[in-house]
């Protein structure tokens, strides 16, 4: 759930955004608690049986936060990287523009066009992860706690 270790630094970033399959690995790692959302939700809100000397609000409340935490971090990772994947998109079309004969430009500029699409695909792949989590997550605490209005939506 927690952002990958160290992305403090541009370096960092660039790193996993660079490679796909770490990208996939660290996203992976981050989805987490979405993939477990039902364990995490029985652990964390028990029955109403169990309920009787907890604070359930406070615990959805928290759960909440935790998930909204989660989706923030991951949508910002995927923005900085489609940002990044675009600008090299570009700077491979101006290479490629300057030298229309070189085959290897172009076969540049479709693996960065293909990268690009891919970390493009997350966008979505994160609404459906991140709507199935929410659905879960209304389902047990949708009585006990309901976010603030004010928040804008987190993907």
């Amino acid at each position: 759930m927690a952002a990958p270790s160290g992305t403090g630094t541009n370096d960092v970033q660039s790193d996993y955004c660079n490679d796909f399959l770490q990208f996939n690995d660290i996203l992976k790692q981050m989805r987490d608690i979405d993939d477990k959302i039902i364990y995490e939700l029985n652990n964390t809100i028990p029955t109403k049986y169990f309920a009787k000397d907890l604070n359930i609000h406070d615990q959805c409340k928290s759960f909440y936060e935790q998930l909204d935490q989660s989706h923030r971090q991951r949508r910002s990772m995927i923005s900085r990287c489609v940002t990044e994947a675009s600008a090299h998109v570009n700077e491979r079309k101006k290479e490629q523009q300057s030298d229309r004969d070189n085959v290897t430009l172009l076969k540049n500029l479709r693996k960065e066009q293909k990268k690009l699409h891919l970390v493009q695909q997350q966008v979505n792949i994160e609404e459906v992860i991140r709507d199935r989590t929410i659905k879960a997550y209304y389902e047990r605490c949708r009585n006990a706690y309901k976010p603030p209005l004010d928040e804008p939506p987190v993907v």
